[in-house]
């Protein structure tokens, strides 16, 4: 697939971990060998599915072009294909790491500057 941008779901407390290290390391990659990543499209859906408890998330904004691991697109939830990072997230690949609130209705809606934090979640 050809995407200049792919996405990422994370908490504060992981995101900030990263910074630290200078690496992003999901429990997806010890338990299933890569990082989840979504495209835009994909990402209310995937928030709504396993985040539907939180109240607020990270959205990670990731180039393509600087990943370090491999980025493989395979088939996922209903046979969509969906980007996985087969190694650690280099953090100088994420963009911009943004607020992600959940909506009034208590459900995730795909991210746009009306429900992603307008500055960047820095250290």
């Amino acid at each position: 697939m050809n995407q200049e941008l792919v996405y990422h779901i994370a908490s504060r407390e992981d995101w900030i971990e990263a910074q630290k290290t200078g690496c992003y390391s999901a429990p997806s990659l010890q338990s299933e060998g890569f990082i989840h990543f979504s495209t835009l499209e994909q990402c209310a859906a995937t928030a709504n599915l396993y985040y539907s408890s939180e109240k607020s998330l990270l959205f990670l904004s990731i180039s393509v072009q600087k990943l370090s691991p491999e980025l493989r697109w395979e088939k996922s939830r209903d046979d969509a294909h969906f980007p996985h990072l087969y190694g650690p997230l280099n953090i100088d690949a994420v963009l911009k790491a943004q607020e992600w609130r959940v909506g009034g209705d208590g459900v995730f809606e795909t991210p746009s500057s009306a429900n992603l934090s307008a500055k960047s979640v820095d250290k």
